[in-house]
C-alpha cells in the first residue's frame, strides 16, 4: 500500500516572515526553502505576492479626507437649523394631533403609544 502525504497547512505569520527573508535578499531562494523545508517555487510566490501587495500597506492611510474647513461648520449651522424648525413645528402641531385624536375616541390611546413623545393633557 502507498502511503498518502499530508499537506502541510502553513500559517500566513510564516508565508509571511518567509517572504520577506526573501525580499530582503540575503540567502537565495534555494537556500531559504531548504532551511524552512518548503519548495523553491512555493518561496517564490509567496515573495511575488509581498511585492505586488506592498503597495498597498500605504494607499487610504492619510486618514478621511479633509472637507473644506470653511464649508463644515456651514453644513452643522443648516442642519441645526433644519432641526430647530421640524422641533418647532411639532411643538405647534401636536395641541392640533392631541385634539384630533380625541374626536376620534379609542385610537387615541393606540397612537399616544406609538409615538415617541407623550401627547399633553391626555
Amino acid at each position: 500500500m502507498s502511503e498518502t502525504k499530508k499537506w502541510k497547512v502553513l500559517s500566513a505569520d510564516f508565508k509571511a516572515r518567509v517572504g520577506l527573508e526573501v525580499v530582503r535578499g540575503i540567502k537565495t531562494i534555494n537556500e531559504i526553502a531548504q532551511d524552512y523545508e518548503v519548495h523553491p517555487m512555493q518561496i517564490g510566490q509567496w515573495k511575488r505576492a509581498i511585492q505586488e501587495q506592498a503597495k498597498t500597506l500605504f494607499e487610504g492611510r492619510r486618514g478621511p479626507t479633509p472637507v473644506a474647513s470653511h464649508q463644515e461648520p456651514e453644513c452643522l449651522y443648516s442642519e441645526i437649523g433644519r432641526l430647530k424648525m421640524e422641533l418647532d413645528w411639532l411643538k405647534k402641531n401636536s395641541e392640533r394631533i392631541r385634539d384630533f385624536l380625541k374626536k376620534i375616541g379609542s385610537n387615541f390611546r393606540i397612537a399616544e403609544r406609538t409615538l415617541s413623545f407623550p401627547l399633553k393633557n391626555a
